[in-house]
């Protein structure tokens, strides 16, 4: 777990990749971090419980991604709300600065009001064959027409008659390879030392 307002103010943040082993992330994790732009939420079979995205007038918060230009998102597993019936805000309602949207091939489906107000969005990258459930209030109608579905190669008739999806006026087919997140390696340290005038740097 991330705990609540774990990060909050950490405004020379400008990344975050949360791993499969992470299961929630509380209310206020995020908030106040004005240089994350980039989310990414690791592929797995475990759905993350999301902290809501209310912020409370005293000023104090309690936004998940308050105050977040938030851009780019790589969704990789199912998502669920926490408090969403009291507040009736997904973590990235309003996040008018999202552009690029990212759904791996564990996401079932798309939860309520996911990506409402989010109007900023141009494309959405599905990486799975099978399409995800999507409820319809995550986009209004000038978005069926804005914003470009990418989806495998093969998917694209499942797709054009999948409920929301059939909605979208340009879909296209793209080939995607998804890399579990156990191939990614770091880079080696490097050993950096001082000779005959020089930098030598060895790793």
């Amino acid at each position: 777990s991330i705990g609540r307002n774990a990060f909050v103010g950490c405004s020379s943040l400008t990344s975050v990749e949360i791993p499969n082993s992470v299961t929630s992330i509380e209310n206020g994790a995020f908030g106040g971090c004005t240089s994350l732009k980039e989310l990414r939420i690791e592929s797995g079979t475990k759905t993350l419980k999301l902290g809501y995205n209310y912020y409370s007038t005293n000023g104090l918060g309690e936004g998940l991604f308050y105050d977040c230009p938030l851009e780019t998102l790589y969704l990789g597993r199912d998502l669920s709300y926490n408090n969403t019936e009291a507040y009736g805000y997904s973590p990235f309602f309003n996040k008018n600065s999202i552009t690029s949207v990212t759904i791996g091939n564990n996401v079932t489906k798309i939860n309520s009001k996911a990506f409402s107000g989010c109007y900023s969005i141009t494309n959405i990258h599905l990486l799975g064959m099978t399409p995800p459930k999507v409820d319809a209030n995550n986009f209004i109608e000038s978005q069926y027409i804005d914003i470009t579905i990418y989806v495998p190669t093969g998917a694209l008739k499942k797709y054009q008659k999948f409920a929301i999806w059939e909605k979208f006026w340009d879909i296209r087919e793209e080939d995607v390879t998804e890399k579990p997140e156990e191939e990614v390696k770091m880079c080696a340290t490097p050993l950096i030392t001082y000779n005959n005038s020089g930098l030598d740097i060895a790793s």
